[in-house]
């Protein structure tokens, strides 16, 4: 259901609900999309475009699917100097993006990501929070209940106070800041574990990368 007015300045209402939907889709638009198949999903939009002026206000952008949602809001202007300000608004459900996505699914991954954040043409800020990630991870092994947030102050400061997880059945902990000037790069990080086991050769996985290497230089020919 959409609904344009006033073609010099357009006031665009959109409302999509869609379902059953895979990368085919998008195929005439974007090569090489990675398999996805997404049951249902919803999108809203409401937009006021000033042609004139080359400026577009977003009053909301929502989209949610695979148990997860983002939103956005903010303002374009394509006149030069090219300008923008968005604030948005996102819950990642990282079980239903991995079932969605087979190419995921070798990484077992798991909980919620969300994360709130303000972007324009001058600076970025996002405050992100993992709560109970899970993911495995090539030759490091698998992580459970990783949980931490993410303060990104600007695009020259990071901050973690504090994380905490399980790598490989063994508890881990830490902290992290990094700051950026134009001369250096200073880094202050602090990481504290019960014990600190990698996964042996027989236990680490391929990724479906290597899969699909091995596959490719496999021997073409009926077995010697």
């Amino acid at each position: 259901e959409g609904k344009v007015k006033n073609f010099q300045t357009p006031d665009i209402s959109l409302s999509v609900k869609g379902k059953n939907i895979n990368q085919k889709l998008a195929d005439f638009l974007v090569s090489d999309i990675p398999e996805f198949f997404i049951k249902n999903f919803t999108l809203g939009l409401s937009a006021l475009a000033d042609l004139q002026k080359q400026r577009l206000d977003i009053s909301k952008f929502n989209f949610s699917a695979m148990d997860s949602a983002v939103s956005l809001r903010g303002n374009l202007s394509w006149a030069e100097p090219l300008s923008f300000s968005v604030n948005g608004d996102a819950q990642l459900n990282l079980t239903g993006i991995s079932q969605a996505v087979p190419m995921l699914q070798p990484y077992q991954l798991g909980g919620i990501v969300k994360a709130t954040a303000q972007a324009s043409e001058q600076q970025l800020q996002a405050d992100i929070i993992l709560q109970s990630v899970a993911a495995y991870m090539p030759i490091v092994g698998t992580l459970k209940e990783f949980n931490t947030q993410v303060l990104l102050e600007s695009l020259n400061q990071l901050k973690i106070e504090k994380m905490e997880g399980i790598l490989n059945d063994g508890p881990f902990r830490g902290s992290l800041a990094l700051a950026r000037t134009e001369q250096d790069i200073t880094l202050n990080a602090d990481f504290k574990a019960d014990r600190l086991a990698l996964p042996t050769p027989k236990q680490q996985q391929e990724t479906p990368a290597q899969k699909a290497e091995a596959k490719e230089n496999a021997w073409p020919f009926p077995p010697i």
